[in-house]
């Protein structure tokens, strides 16, 4: 059995020449095989190995997104375990995401919010020049001090 790429299954399902498709069980998963002529061809990766999908419902989806409508499980073969070795740096990467996300969601509603004042009077806008103009006044009063007032700050 050679397996088939998704990009050439499309046209052949549009054009009729998919004669029927089956999900079958295996050890870790689902493959699905199409009927093309007299041949049995399973769904291949892109790397144009045999497809297995960890669960059925994502195999009867993708045959779905094909259009194909009818089509037969077997599960004879099935036995449940995983397709891959458990990857811990995947769920670390998962979290720092979902903590990225809610970062980002905090601080558009920071902005927001400050947005709103904004608009209501509550607040106002800075420039660029006068925050830069009120940090030089600020560093050159702080240098322009007595030696003992920039003592007493430092210790205050």
């Amino acid at each position: 059995m050679q397996p088939i790429k998704l990009q050439i299954v499309k046209p052949m399902v549009s054009a009729g020449a998919i004669r029927a498709a089956s999900i079958i069980g295996q050890k870790g998963g689902f493959a699905v095989v199409f009927n093309v002529g007299m041949q049995q061809q399973p769904l291949a990766t892109r790397a144009g190995a045999v497809r297995v999908f960890s669960r059925s419902d994502t195999a009867i989806q993708t045959l779905h997104e094909l259009g194909i409508r009818q089509f037969s499980v077997d599960t004879t073969q099935y036995q449940a375990g995983t397709l891959r070795a458990p990857r811990p740096d995947i769920r670390k990467r998962h979290q720092e995401a979902a903590q990225a996300v809610s970062h980002a969601r905090w601080m558009r509603g920071e902005v927001q919010s400050t947005l709103d004042k904004i608009e209501r009077g509550e607040g106002r806008w800075h420039s660029l020049d006068a925050v830069a103009t009120e940090l030089h006044k600020m560093v050159d009063d702080h240098e322009a001090a007595p030696t003992a007032t920039k003592r007493k700050r430092k210790h205050a």
